[in-house]
């Protein structure tokens, strides 16, 4: 009976994903909007519950990611400001999620993942435990790669960055200022800039996420908040990086041809 319902549940993953050789981006980027805004909705006094029912989705977008073979996300799931603006209480409760999120992404042993952002905002202990459950991720079995973007901030990035270069140059390394020299001392290195980024909750602005990697992105704006966001939210962001790759790479004739 589970060998049908897997095999049912793949089925319906080739039909409304696709596997079939289309292209999809090598980094998906995603701006995790409207947890809170979703619990006031729901009528739920704490508006962390959000939080909780936000996971469920991670869990679920990154199992479509591991399907249509999307090797490298990124989640940006608090900013600097998020962190210092709201309370001690929600932001406790944020860190027990996202620690279990990541014992349960030990277990699965499919992403290596990571924490990036200025862990000098994180308390001394919480970042520890973060830390050490993201090493013992890092094994060689593991085919993708997982960002999490905690007390993240892009202007603290480029400026972190260039004070590195500054750094290396004072210990008598100096070393052109040039795309590649930032990019090398970002958090996440020269990892695969993003693609495509999602966000949800219907703001139409970038909230400081990765100003340096996204210059190139395709964004989709999506109107749900991201406990809502679906599987058919996730398939029109796809259409929607399929047609501008199509547009941009192959042509607007080609792209008519293929139906897009």
């Amino acid at each position: 009976m589970m060998r049908n319902l897997d095999r049912l549940f793949q089925e319906l993953l080739d039909r409304t994903l696709g596997r079939s050789g289309l292209p999809v981006p090598r980094h998906l980027a995603l701006v995790l909007d409207g947890n809170r805004r979703w619990a006031r909705n729901m009528g739920f006094e704490d508006s962390s519950v959000g939080h909780a029912f936000g996971r469920r989705r991670v869990e679920d977008v990154i199992s479509w990611c591991e399907w249509v073979r999307i090797p490298v996300a990124t989640l940006f799931v608090a900013s600097r400001d998020n962190l210092r603006k709201r309370s001690p209480q929600e932001i406790q409760k944020l860190y027990r999620i996202v620690e279990e999120f990541l014992g349960r992404m030990l277990e699965q042993k499919v992403w290596e993942v990571r924490v990036i952002g200025c862990e000098a905002d994180l308390p001394p202990a919480i970042a520890s435990r973060f830390r050490e459950l993201c090493n013992a991720t890092l094994d060689s079995g593991r085919k993708h790669r997982l960002y999490l973007a905690i007390g993240y901030d892009g202007q603290t990035e480029i400026l972190d960055a260039a004070n590195a270069l500054l750094a290396s140059s004072a210990q008598g390394q100096p070393e052109l200022i040039t795309e590649e020299s930032i990019e090398q001392r970002l958090y996440a290195g020269t990892e695969y800039q993003p693609e495509l980024v999602i966000r949800t909750g219907s703001e139409l602005r970038m909230s400081g996420f990765m100003p340096w990697q996204t210059t190139r992105s395709e964004i989709f704006f999506s109107q749900v908040n991201w406990p809502d966001f679906t599987i058919t939210e996730f398939n029109a962001a796809l259409r929607m990086y399929r047609k501008r790759f199509y547009l941009q790479r192959l042509g607007r004739r080609f792209h008519d041809a293929a139906g897009f």
